[in-house]
């Protein structure tokens, strides 16, 4: 499939649930660069957004679309937002990359194909279907945008496998699902345990 059609597609599919028409083609412009390598450098998305590139930015990361890369800091998307957009290098989380496959087939944001096509490549615990019902009992438990440890303890319970959690929580925070939240890490509620931000583009299930 040539560049074009899959730049349509991708536009068709992020046009789903982002708003910001007028940025949507460069958005899916740029993150089509992430299909050859896992870095993209500040300069080549620079010129692929123009002179908005700043807002495109801006857009991707606050659906989580696109990351920037800082060494001096942690990959907890907050302090990533404390630390401010510009970066030398960018990155795009796992699982919203392989979301991002599937769209540009077929136009659709499909969240649970992408991940089951993830899953299925990965060395992991449980088969495909069962973390795919993982993610789903997931966001069943999210508020604003925010899981707890004990929401995962309570996803786990559910799929059957409570002895999991503190892999499942390594499995999703390396794949881009979840992020934690590193402000609440001092207050910890003894109960909740660990709070965590959850990737707002996987919350959309089928779309397009």
């Amino acid at each position: 499939m040539d560049q074009e059609r899959l730049i349509r597609n991708l536009t068709q599919a992020l046009s789903s649930f982002i708003d910001e028409g007028q940025f949507l083609e460069p958005l899916a412009q740029g993150i089509v660069l992430f299909l050859q390598n896992e870095t993209v450098a500040l300069d080549a998305l620079k010129a692929v957004f123009g002179c908005d590139y700043k807002d495109v930015l801006l857009l991707a990361f606050d659906w989580k679309l696109i990351l920037p890369l800082l060494p001096s800091k942690s990959s907890a998307w907050e302090e990533l937002a404390l630390s401010g957009i510009n970066a030398p290098l960018y990155t795009i989380p796992k699982a919203v990359f392989y979301v991002v496959r599937e769209a540009m087939k077929e136009g659709v944001w499909d969240v649970d194909k992408g991940l089951k096509v993830m899953f299925q490549g990965l060395d992991i615990p449980l088969s495909p279907a069962r973390m795919l019902e993982l993610v789903l009992e997931l966001f069943h438990s999210e508020r604003f945008m925010c899981v707890s440890a004990w929401d995962i303890t309570l996803s786990c319970r559910a799929v059957g496998v409570p002895w999991l959690r503190d892999q499942v929580i390594a499995i999703f925070k390396s794949l881009g699902i979840i992020s934690p939240k590193l402000a609440y890490l001092g207050k910890l509620n003894p109960i909740l345990g660990p709070l965590y931000d959850v990737n707002p583009s996987l919350r959309r299930k089928q779309i397009g």
